[in-house]
């Protein structure tokens, strides 16, 4: 078990869970060291929950359930291999003297969100969201001028800019949001904040609801309006849109002749038949049309099973490739739940070099991209992240929203009291670069963000970028 734990290319997934994070993406390949197993056990993680966030809880309750938070984040997360440092215990202890009167459920979580959200570990949060959960319509993607409108609805349109929301202006916004979600950079707070800032949950916490409605400032066309959004009636999943989404499932390619360019889009790292048969018919095309330019669009790829990384390379003509390192933390639960054998200590996993032995005889030796945005997390990170520190492919785009050396492979707990589902990271991946470790996002080669103007235009700034780079050297 402990060899099979440490051997050759890596899995690290998405895990969110609930109505307001998405499902679990699973995968396990024998063949691999430390591949995690990001579906946390069944009596952990409920994809029906119940809706009792107005259930009230002791003082004695949820201080039970705290200390069985610390405890399991203590024994399993390998963050703290070496306990708490000072800053994180002060902060542990505001929590608890906080607790002093009977709350609801739902007042309950965003003290116990404060305690994971330490750990800065993306991988590693609670969900709470019930099916109930109502939400404002509105759609936003966060660029470098604040949130912008996605979608025209009854009271805002598309390329509105939010001013303020309930009072709060963007950054205002954002530090409230940091609280709440587990992150370790801020794109991935405004990505997965963008959903959560909407919720009749987290706006009823920062008491910005006044008669089922809440206040919002934009800027539409030059002019500062004020308006009155109300929550929808039916219930509603939070989702993280983008102005690049096609909405064309999990696969998909296009060939530009006139500019020799075949764009592939993989919007979740999912490794079955589909997958490969979509690599083998698009590089055919590609080789047959003697295409001069491959890229990969990641920018809606919120992770999924890494072995989609080795087989998109066998068509690439690369000889060797260097792997992620990293570390396995062992405990009582992970050996409980992933069927192990020890129950304390660590052990480091080296990074290798592959020989990319399974190559096609006709491999791509054209260039190749990546695009790449705040969306692109997890195993779509990390295959962003194998191309650019092996040095394979050019990334364009935003940065993304995961740290490129980070903790996954998670574990699912349930509270004993609230029952708030959680999960927790028990490994730490290093990037094949490891003098860029301490980057907290993947920074692309060649930076392009998407402006507000692009959403009013629906252009697509990144593939513009690609495409005149291209005729640039035509």
């Amino acid at each position: 078990m402990k060899k099979t734990m440490i051997a050759a290319t890596i899995l690290i997934t998405l895990v969110v869970a609930c109505v307001l994070f998405n499902q679990f993406y699973a995968a396990q390949n024998n063949d691999s060291p430390p591949l995690p197993d990001n579906e946390p056990p069944n009596t952990a993680m409920s994809s029906d929950p119940v809706d009792d966030s107005e259930t009230r809880l002791s003082v004695q309750e949820m201080r039970a359930d705290l200390d069985y938070l610390v405890t399991t984040l203590e024994q399993v997360h390998p963050s703290l291999i070496n306990g708490w440092n000072k800053e994180q215990r002060e902060a542990i202890d505001t929590v608890y003297n906080q607790l002093n009167a009977p709350l609801t459920k739902d007042q309950f979580y965003y003290y116990a969100i404060e305690i994971i959200t330490l750990l800065q570990d993306a991988h590693s949060f609670i969900s709470p969201y019930s099916n109930s959960t109502k939400s404002l319509s509105m759609s936003v993607y966060w660029t470098e001028e604040g949130p912008v409108v996605l979608n025209s609805t009854l009271h805002l349109q598309r390329g509105d800019l939010l001013i303020s929301l309930g009072g709060l202006k963007s950054q205002e916004l954002v530090s409230e949001l940091k609280k709440v979600i587990s992150a370790e950079n801020e794109e991935w707070v405004k990505m997965r904040g963008s959903g959560v800032m909407i919720t009749d949950s987290f706006l009823k916490h920062l008491n910005l609801v006044k008669e089922d409605t809440v206040e919002v400032y934009i800027n539409r066309n030059g002019e500062i309006l004020s308006l009155n959004l109300p929550f929808n009636k039916k219930n509603v999943q939070e989702s993280m849109n983008t102005p690049f989404d096609t909405g064309n499932g999990n696969y998909s390619y296009t060939i530009n002749k006139d500019l020799s360019l075949g764009i592939l889009q993989i919007n979740a790292c999912i490794f079955d038949e589909e997958y490969k048969n979509t690599l083998q018919n698009f590089f055919a095309e590609v080789n047959q049309l003697k295409i001069n330019h491959v890229a990969v669009d990641l920018r809606n790829n919120t992770g999924g099973d890494s072995r989609v990384i080795d087989e998109f390379l066998r068509y690439v003509n690369v000889d060797k490739f260097t792997t992620f390192s990293g570390l396995v933390r062992f405990s009582p639960q992970a050996k409980e739940l992933r069927n192990g054998d020890l129950s304390s200590g660590f052990e480091r996993f080296p990074s290798t070099e592959m020989k990319n032995t399974n190559q096609v005889s006709s491999a791509f030796s054209g260039k190749l991209y990546a695009l790449t945005s705040a969306k692109t997390f997890s195993s779509g990170n990390m295959f962003a992240v194998m191309l650019q520190d092996n040095k394979i492919g050019t990334i364009i785009g935003e940065p993304t929203g995961n740290q490129p050396s980070a903790y996954g492979d998670i574990l699912g707990f349930s509270l004993p009291h609230s029952q708030f589902q959680f999960s927790l990271s028990y490994k730490q991946f290093l990037r094949p670069n490891e003098q860029l470790n301490e980057q907290l996002t993947l920074e692309p080669d060649i930076p392009v963000y998407t402006t507000r103007q692009d959403i009013i235009d629906g252009r697509d700034a990144q593939l513009s970028k690609l495409e005149e780079m291209i005729k640039t050297e035509q």
